[in-house]
């Protein structure tokens, strides 16, 4: 089913159309706010806001959205509000949560294999292998080229290649 289907299935209140959309994107949204916030009960709130949110502006919404990236930024947006509210007493600068890169370098995960992937290499990985982005949609997601997004994406599977073939 396309997005532009969904979309009007969705402002139509469509309720087995919301239910399949949340189950399909719940993971994703959940992990792109976790990344942000390294803090599950954090990220779980953000969800539900997410998906809320979502859920009240749907007639505000384009048939030619694309609905991962939508809600993949909607998310990252909410974590960041929510960043904001826990840090407010140690950051200094808004610079650094407005340059603030969508992977905070406090969190480590599971795909980093204990230092096989950087951060970086490890989140492209996951938005690729996981949640299903193209190439586009991460580069659109990250800010990057799709030239930047393709090679560290195929530098981080030779690493994990050459990390397996090793027998770790």
């Amino acid at each position: 089913m396309s997005d532009a289907s969904i979309i009007r299935k969705l402002k139509k209140r469509d309720e087995k159309t919301f239910a399949k959309f949340f189950n399909s994107y719940k993971n994703l949204v959940f992990y792109e706010a976790n990344i942000i916030l390294n803090n599950k009960m954090d990220a779980e709130d953000i969800t539900q806001e997410v998906f809320i949110e979502f859920f009240n502006r749907i007639d505000e919404l384009k048939e030619d959205t694309n609905l991962k990236l939508y809600i993949a930024s909607l998310s990252k947006r909410r974590a960041i509000d929510q960043y904001r509210r826990n840090s407010k007493s140690r950051i200094t600068y808004v610079e650094e949560i407005e340059n603030f890169v969508d992977i905070n370098p406090s969190i480590t995960p599971t795909l980093t294999l204990d230092g096989v992937l950087k951060l970086d290499e490890a989140h492209i990985v996951t938005l690729k292998a996981v949640h299903e982005f193209s190439f586009k949609e991460i580069a659109i997601s990250l800010n990057m080229t799709i030239g930047q997004v393709q090679g560290i994406y195929y530098h981080a599977i030779k690493k994990l290649r050459k990390h397996y073939k090793k027998g770790n």
